[in-house]
């Protein structure tokens, strides 16, 4: 197995390999990036993210990409423009928790807005009904 860093002639592997991963996640939707601006966080002046290949090797060499590894300091391929990590103790149906605050990535947002924020619950058994997606409009 070969491992190296991924090129922007790899951008299509990367993808197809990141929607394997979706897949297996059982994400609800495909991985599809604006391939400009997700080119531009892993291979422009100032990569928010890199990309290692993992290459099976053949006779001839290196082979098909067999694998990847995507790491980052700060990066989300499903567009993390909304903070994460609330925590709410029990709070009775109907009532109200204050002690959450969703902060929102203005410049983040800018470039990828989310689609909502994820509200899972200590009951949601495993499964599509997992959690819920609550849509967020940001305005200004």
């Amino acid at each position: 197995m070969t491992v190296r860093p991924a090129t922007p002639e790899d951008l299509d592997t990367v993808i197809e390999l990141l929607n394997g991963l979706a897949e297996y996640e059982h994400a609800s939707e495909p991985f599809v990036p604006d391939r400009g601006a997700f080119a531009a966080a892993l291979f422009g002046r100032q990569p928010q993210a890199e990309v290692l290949l993992a290459e099976a090797d053949t006779a001839n060499g290196a082979g098909e990409s067999v694998g990847l590894a995507l790491f980052f300091a700060k990066f989300n391929v499903w567009n993390n423009a909304i903070s994460t990590g609330g925590f709410a103790g029990a709070v009775a149906p109907g009532a109200t928790d204050k002690t959450n605050v969703i902060s929102v990535n203005s410049a983040e947002w800018a470039r990828t807005p989310a689609k909502g924020v994820m509200v899972v619950t200590f009951d949601n058994a495993s499964g599509a009904g997992e959690a819920q997606l609550l849509p967020v409009d940001v305005k200004k």
